[in-house]
């Protein structure tokens, strides 16, 4: 009697069922790496706004602490809007324009005061960087500068260089990740002899992702008024 020896039969994917299978983990992978691509750019843009407020408060507290005890005499308000700053290599434009801000309500870009107890003076100017120094939106960023002159001699000349004489060390407050886009100082009119100023900062992150609306507004606006405090005998 013979026997019959039965085939092996070997089943396997069709090449429909194949390519429903690659669509289907195209989709999942696609959906996957734009779900992970906004978590990255909702992560960045979170950290970036921390970074300019952080960065804003810190330059008004700064000046909160310190004009409040300093001596009304000893507080300075310049205009200098003209000079630009370049973050690349570290220059000022030396602009001729320099000019003392007496009148109330008059603003300025600079503020130069001497500390309550310190024999030196603290420059702090708002200048605008270069023509090609611009955020992902093309807007020229803005730098907040100080240098502390404990020789500085109380003279319009000697103002005028504070911050850009020749081998002047300063610092930049704000980082590469925050534009200060502008930044003024106000002289307040008072009746008392000391000094009442305005501070207007408006500053903004240089990486933004997403549109600037009301849920998402990539500025950040600050405004502080400083009295001096100090007993004027």
């Amino acid at each position: 009697m013979m026997r019959m020896k039965k085939r092996k039969t070997y089943e396997g994917f069709s090449l429909v069922e194949m390519l429903i299978t690659t669509v289907i983990l195209g989709f999942l992978m696609l959906t996957s790496a734009l779900v992970l691509s906004t978590l990255i750019r909702v992560s960045t843009t979170s950290t970036n706004k921390a970074r300019v407020r952080t960065e804003s408060e810190y330059v008004l507290e700064m000046l909160r602490r310190t004009l409040r005890t300093t001596d009304p005499s000893n507080v300075r308000l310049y205009q200098s809007n003209a000079r630009t700053f370049n973050f690349e290599n570290g220059n000022i434009t030396e602009i001729s324009s320099f000019d003392e801000v007496t009148v109330p309500n008059q603003t300025g870009n600079e503020i130069h005061f001497k500390p309550n107890g310190s024999t030196g003076w603290i420059c702090l100017a708002f200048y605008k960087g270069v023509s090609t120094d611009v955020d992902n939106s093309g807007n020229v960023n803005g730098y907040i500068l100080r240098a502390s002159k404990p020789d500085l001699a109380d003279t319009p000349d000697d103002h005028r260089d504070c911050l850009i004489s020749e081998n002047e060390n300063f610092v930049v407050l704000n980082s590469r990740f925050v534009n200060i886009e502008n930044f003024t100082i106000q002289l307040k009119p008072t009746v008392e002899k000391n000094k009442v100023i305005q501070l207007d900062m408006l500053s903004s992150a240089v990486n933004w992702y997403f549109g600037n609306g009301e849920l998402l507004n990539r500025q950040f606006q600050r405004q502080a008024i400083i009295k001096t405090e100090t007993i004027i005998w």
